[in-house]
């Protein structure tokens, strides 16, 4: 959802605003994929909401690779820099 919305937002750099929830979004999704690679060596497919931890339902997988969009975002932003 992370890089759907960024590249949603792509459409409207023209707004500030809009430039500066890109910035926000890529930082909060390089920091949610970054503390479960590495404090943990995992990507998970889905966050919790509001503690951004991975893995805290039982049927989670602990390595899916949507999860990695997130790191996407982030370096996809520093293009954008």
């Amino acid at each position: 959802m992370n890089l759907l919305v960024y590249f949603g937002l792509k459409e409207y750099l023209h707004l500030p605003i809009a430039r500066q929830a890109m910035v926000d979004l890529a930082a909060q999704s390089e920091a949610t994929f970054l503390a479960e690679w590495v404090g943990k060596h995992r990507v998970m497919e889905n966050y919790n909401s509001f503690t951004g931890d991975g893995c805290d339902s039982g049927d989670a997988v602990p390595f899916y690779h949507w999860g990695a969009l997130n790191a996407l975002v982030g370096l996809m932003e520093m293009q954008l820099v």
